[in-house]
């Protein structure tokens, strides 16, 4: 006996294949819908739709994990999670630090005995502020979709138009040309004239000393003989993460600092709390900003040796910003010092 079946007859198939499959999966706990693109110059958001928060014969669903890699994800074996998520997350945003394009995949973690999830409250981790869990007390779903719960095109920050430094060296420039109101949380704060010195010795009680007397003396040689070879003293530079207050211990205790006394220019009070602060530092984007402000005093301090030193030291990680504040600092030492 044959049978005959037209197009219409294997389409009406295909599609009775497909939603059964998709029926299936959905009484799975595997998340679907993912999707990574850049959310700014240095993140990128990863979004997913979760799956029905009910009980199956796996378990109940306690904690979504988070998995990175520069090639796409088939298998989570022998991978670490760089995030730990609750039960209820739906998105998280990655800051991959470098330009490479990489791929996710979100996989959850289930209960063992099938009790309800730890959707509220507990701790969970993330790469970026925590150190890696030392176990997991639920069952991890190893089932990777591509498509599904695995990103099948990788995903990059913004380019070298957008980058970091791109975006440091645009503040810079703002600032050193203009005088506008910067923000503190509640507070805001007018930018003050450039530090006065009293290098003509006119000094009156109107003016009020906010740089220290070897600084000044340094820029009293610099007129001395010395006008065809004198160097534009640079302007102070902050972070535009650092205009307003973070959200971790780290980024709240360096707004403070700036604020109290960075930027009002009082740079021999910034250094010393700046050098009690840099010891207690976890977070190493904060850290390197702390090294730079300690840089940047040592300069307005009139120590172009320890100035360098400091911005020596991070010279890969803000490379144009550096080579700036290195060659004045070097040029104000050498002609200080002939």
């Amino acid at each position: 006996m044959r049978f005959f079946f037209s197009r219409k007859h294997l389409l009406l198939s295909a599609m009775i294949f497909i939603a059964t499959a998709l029926q299936a999966q959905t009484s799975r706990p595997v998340v679907s819908e993912i999707n990574a693109a850049p959310l700014s110059s240095n993140k990128i958001e990863i979004r997913w739709k979760l799956p029905p928060q009910q009980s199956t014969d796996e378990g109940q669903i306690r904690a979504i994990h988070i998995y990175r890699d520069i090639r796409p994800i088939s298998s989570i074996s022998s991978k670490k999670s760089i995030a730990v998520l609750p039960s209820y997350a739906s998105s998280y945003t990655d800051t991959p630090g470098d330009f490479r394009e990489y791929f996710y995949a979100v996989v959850t973690e289930l209960t063992s005995d099938g009790s309800a999830g730890a959707s509220n409250g507990g701790l969970y981790f993330d790469e970026e502020i925590d150190t890696p869990p030392q176990e997991t007390r639920g069952k991890i779903y190893n089932v990777i979709l591509p498509g599904v719960n695995a990103t099948v095109r990788g995903a990059r920050i913004s380019g070298k138009t957008e980058s970091i430094e791109e975006l440091n060296e645009k503040q810079y420039l703002l600032q050193t040309k203009e005088a506008e109101e910067k923000v503190y949380g509640e507070n805001r704060l007018r930018e003050q004239p450039l530090p006065y010195m009293d290098i003509l010795g006119d000094m009156n009680t109107l003016h009020e000393r906010k740089i220290s007397v070897e600084a000044e003396e340094k820029a009293k040689l610099l007129l001395k003989g010395k006008k065809t070879e004198s160097k534009k003293i640079l302007s102070e530079y902050v972070f535009p993460e650092d205009l307003i207050e973070g959200t971790d211990d780290d980024e709240i205790a360096l707004f403070e600092i700036l604020k109290d006394s960075f930027i009002k220019k009082d740079y021999v009070e910034a250094e010393k709390s700046l050098d009690k602060f840099l010891p207690k530092v976890k977070n190493q984007e904060v850290k390197n900003r702390t090294i730079f402000y300690l840089g940047e005093c040592a300069y307005f301090n009139g120590n172009m040796p320890n100035a360098i030193n400091h911005f020596i030291l991070l010279q890969d990680t803000y490379p144009s910003l550096c080579r700036r504040w290195i060659k004045s600092s070097l040029d104000l030492y050498v002609i200080v010092g002939n």
